[in-house]
Formats: C-alpha cells, sequence, structure tokens
C-alpha cells in the first residue's frame, strides 16, 4: 500500500507569506490609481462646472456666482438675483481644501461673477490634496479656455498670459 504525501506545514507557511506579500502590493497599486481617478473625476467636474455656468449665464441671460461652500464642501453657482437657488454644484472628496484665486497676485477670492455674456475674469481653483499636494485650474475669462498646471512655474507662466484677456 502506498502513502500519498500532502504538503508540509512549511511549505503551506511559504505560500502564503507569498500570497499575502503580492497581496499587499497590488492593494497599494490599487490603492494609488483609485485616488489619481478621483483626483482626475474632481478636476473634470470643475471644468464642466465653468462650462455649465458660463452656459447658464447666457442661456439666462443674467449674472451668476461661483463660489466655494466650506460647510457643504462644494463649488456652487448660483443666480445673481436669487441667490438661495443653486443652479449647479461639483462636491470635492473629503480632506481637499478648494480656493478661488484671481493670478494677479494669487490673492484669494470669495466668488467669481459670471457675465450675462459667460465672461469672467481670468481665475484659478487651487485643490489642496489631503497628501499635502495641490492642483490649479487656471481658467481664461474671456475664451473660456482652461490650463492644468501641476508646477508653480507653470502656473505663474500660464497667469500670466491668460491675464492679459481679463474681462474685467
Amino acid at each position: 500500500m502506498t502513502r500519498t504525501r500532502g504538503f508540509s506545514l512549511i511549505e503551506l507557511t511559504v505560500v502564503l507569506v507569498i500570497m499575502s506579500l503580492l497581496t499587499g502590493v497590488a492593494s497599494v497599486s490599487v490603492a494609488r490609481r483609485m485616488r489619481h481617478a478621483r483626483q482626475a473625476d474632481v478636476i473634470d467636474a470643475t471644468v464642466r462646472l465653468d462650462a455649465e455656468a458660463r452656459l447658464y449665464a447666457i442661456d439666462h441671460k443674467q449674472r451668476c456666482v461661483l463660489s466655494w461652500s466650506q460647510y457643504d464642501n462644494e463649488l456652487q453657482v448660483v443666480a445673481a438675483d436669487d441667490a438661495d437657488h443653486i443652479a449647479l454644484r461639483c462636491t470635492a472628496p473629503d480632506g481637499w481644501i478648494v480656493s478661488l484665486l484671481r493670478p494677479a497676485g494669487d490673492e484669494e477670492v470669495e466668488s467669481v461673477t459670471f457675465g450675462e455674456d459667460g465672461r469672467t475674469p481670468t481665475y484659478a481653483v487651487e485643490f489642496r490634496l489631503p497628501d499635502g499636494s495641490y492642483q490649479r485650474l487656471l481658467f481664461a475669462g474671456v475664451t473660456g479656455e482652461v490650463k492644468r498646471c501641476d508646477e508653480q512655474e507653470d502656473y505663474r507662466r500660464y497667469a500670466t498670459l491668460l491675464s492679459g484677456d481679463d474681462a474685467d
């Protein structure tokens, strides 16, 4: 009678350790990709919000205001005549700090007004992420062109170029 031999305890332990290491590496990679996807989603939503606010102002032939609500953690567009009616909104994930900036001098502003023709002054939206990094979106006032700036010098260069076409 022959006896079949199974796996030893050491062999099973080695396999489990290898599997747990592979799982750990894979989960770190997936978490990083999820974080980047979430960042891209919020940035795309902000760009869409700017475009929709411009169209809202043109379609309704009225000024509207883009502002940041810390209480709701969202960018909001309200009709200038009816501040209680939120026309459009874009929510940022928890832990993000969002600022509206005027490129000339980097001063923070509370709101940006879209004219009846959809024009705004050139402005930027800065996202400070929980990991300490930041992203800036620079919106050209007259053309509506959007530049994404990851580096400080890119932001300065584009802000200088685009601030010449302000609709102030």
